[in-house]
């Protein structure tokens, strides 16, 4: 049986890979199971949980940005480069305009670190 702590959790989990899944199929079973984890839990823990996973799939949007960023900055291939693209576009939607500018200036600064 879970505490209320691990139900918590396990919201919090599964609403962040709702958030984050790369299909809509996914999305929507994750929402589903998280829908499943919320019964008996209080409006205000629910509400927490989606705060606190909206704040995780951020953290995740804006670190996948800056890797796929380094990639398409060092890529040795066209391929690579392509594919590093992609990602850089996907992830750097879900991104606010700070978020973006701030996932910039660290590519650059990984970039600068890998030459030395």
């Amino acid at each position: 049986m879970n505490t209320q702590s691990e139900q918590y959790n396990h919201l919090v989990l599964a609403l962040t890979l709702a958030l984050t899944a790369p299909t809509n199929a996914k999305s929507n079973l994750c929402g589903q199971m998280a829908d499943g984890i919320s019964m008996g839990m209080t409006p205000l823990e629910v509400e927490s949980a989606k705060s606190e996973a909206l704040a995780n799939a951020a953290v995740e949007a804006k670190t996948s940005f800056v890797s796929a960023l380094v990639t398409v900055m060092t890529a040795d291939t066209e391929s690579i480069h392509k594919k590093a693209k992609k990602m850089v576009l996907k992830f750097g939607a879900r991104l606010s305009d700070l978020e973006f500018e701030s996932g910039i200036e660290e590519a650059k600064s990984r970039v600068e670190a890998l030459k030395h």
